[in-house]
């Protein structure tokens, strides 16, 4: 069989043709991005689906108490003379004071729901919290202490979702166990908190102590909010994979059995006030002090989409390789085969996504890649006639195939690494065809 080469002259109208190839190949690839981020919304619904009915991001704020103020006011009212008589009347206020001191201890326990082909991970925790108030009101209030109603006082905490509570909260009072319910009897506006009277009948004489134990289920993410002027914080779980959002811990362990992390705060830290008054609303005013996400090692669409990125350089890469042959000699490829060598580089991210659904990434990467390697390998020698080239080309595809999966583990040093192998492969273009006369 004659061997067909290119001629110098025709070398600029092949690359030209190369290249309107290679540009409907870098269309497709939007396509199989727009597919890759269809099949992270199905599994973003599906982690919606899960937090609706088992518990989602949740936030657990620590106890404060809340106590009724009756406070005397003066109006002037009118009268049928045209004159003004000054008229008394009671106004409620909720006086609101934060702990001296709280302790949180908080354990995590995993697990992942499978729903179709996606797994989200969710937990129950346990959260045991200690807080400590002493038994003086702030001067700087001046309080009537007549109107002080103890006998009203409530313990308040929140959990964000109290329908995802796992059993109903244990509450006890100085070593006393109360009732829970839900808001605050007397006022419709302290959604989403629980309260349990403190069974006072005065002024309190000493140090009241509350314990509060709760279990909440949730996924991905807990946060605790605390008010208080010392305040504590420790998480522990068996998932080995957290990352810890918005204040870093002061102290955290992580090893393949799981994690424990610890925080610290102040009101001076976070800015919160220890006591104040609210005329119409039961709401203390709360900082984040600790949170904590559950993190799948592997952000699988996340790995897919950048791979998808980096498909047109994989592509030019490849054309690059066909081309630098065509140039030196040989039987050259025809323009059809590098349009099926770039569909069959396309069909590969097809085929790493719907296999990565099924199995983990690295098996689908070096299955995918060898199917579509071994694919090309064979095409290339049946169409140039000749194995020794169509082996080379494979080895330069298998080596693109492991340079791109070690792109996708890189960060910070991505772009730099990518640019490189543009700039060598340019290299190696520009020195292939240093002797090419000036008529292309």
């Amino acid at each position: 069989m004659t061997e067909q080469t290119v001629a110098a002259p025709d070398l600029g109208r092949r690359l030209f043709k190369i290249g309107l190839i290679a540009a409907a190949l870098a269309i497709l690839m939007f396509f199989v991005h727009l597919i890759i981020w269809e099949r992270q919304s199905t599994a973003q619904q599906v982690e919606n689906d899960i937090a609706r009915s088992w518990g989602g991001l949740q936030v657990v704020q620590t106890p404060f108490m809340v106590v009724p103020y009756s406070e005397r006011r003066t109006r002037d009212v009118k009268q049928a003379d045209g004159t003004f008589v000054a008229q008394s009347y009671l106004v409620t206020r909720y006086l609101h004071l934060a702990a001296q001191d709280v302790r949180i201890n908080a354990v995590l326990d995993p697990q992942i729901k499978r729903r179709s082909l996606f797994d989200v991970p969710v937990y129950t925790a346990a959260v045991d919290t200690d807080v400590r108030w002493s038994g003086e009101l702030p001067a700087s209030l001046k309080l009537d202490a007549d109107g002080v109603r103890w006998n009203e006082a409530r313990i308040v905490f929140r959990v964000a979702e109290p329908r995802s509570l796992a059993r109903i909260p244990l509450v006890t009072i100085d070593g006393r166990p109360v009732d829970v319910e839900p808001g605050f009897p007397g006022t419709d506006k302290a959604e989403g908190f629980l309260s349990a009277p403190m069974g006072l009948t005065d002024a309190p004489a000493a140090d009241i102590g509350v314990n509060v134990a709760l279990a909440v289920k949730g996924s991905r993410q807990i946060g605790f909010s605390a008010t208080g002027r010392n305040v504590t914080a420790s998480v522990s779980s068996t998932w080995p994979h957290p990352s810890f959002r918005n204040i870093a811990p002061a102290a955290a362990t992580i090893s393949e059995d799981g994690f424990t992390a610890s925080w610290s705060a102040s009101n001076l830290s976070t800015g919160t006030r220890l006591a104040y008054m609210r005329h119409d609303r039961i709401d203390m005013r709360a900082q984040e002090i600790a949170s904590v996400a559950l993190v799948e090692p592997v952000d699988l669409y996340g790995q897919l989409g950048r791979a998808v990125k980096y498909g047109v350089l994989f592509i030019a890469l490849t054309f690059t390789a066909y081309f630098l042959f065509d140039v030196i000699g040989g039987r050259a490829m025809p323009l059809l085969g590098y349009g099926l060598v770039g569909l069959a580089l396309v069909q590969f991210f097809l085929l790493l996504t719907s296999l990565s659904e099924h199995i983990s990434l690295l098996p689908a990467y070096v299955l995918a890649a060898g199917i579509l390697t071994a694919m090309i390998t064979l095409y290339t020698a049946a169409v140039t006639g000749n194995r020794g080239r169509a082996a080379l080309l494979g080895g330069i595809i298998a080596i693109l195939y492991a340079g791109m999966y070690a792109l996708l583990g890189l960060e910070e040093s991505a772009l730099l690494v990518g640019s490189v192998m543009l700039l060598a492969a340019l290299a190696a273009l520009m020195y292939a065809t240093r002797n090419i006369g000036q008529e292309i």
